[in-house]
């Protein structure tokens, strides 16, 4: 490698660096996530019921 690889490389692991750190303030670690006070939020998802199709309209499908 001659002085220019080198150059880029390490420019390359400086990039990579700061990404890093960026990406640990975006994305939270488990740790965080596994607070009591975040565990205990509810959290809540709509179900939708819908009934099952009647034979009749099984049978249309099939048509």
């Amino acid at each position: 490698m001659d002085d220019n690889d080198k150059q880029r490389v390490a420019a390359l692991k400086a990039q990579i660096d700061s990404l890093r750190s960026r990406a640990k303030t975006v994305f939270q670690p488990a740790e965080v996530l596994a607070k009591p006070e975040i565990q205990n939020q509810e959290i809540r998802v709509e179900k939708k019921e819908t009934p099952p199709p009647s034979i009749e309209e099984l049978k249309a499908r099939l048509l």
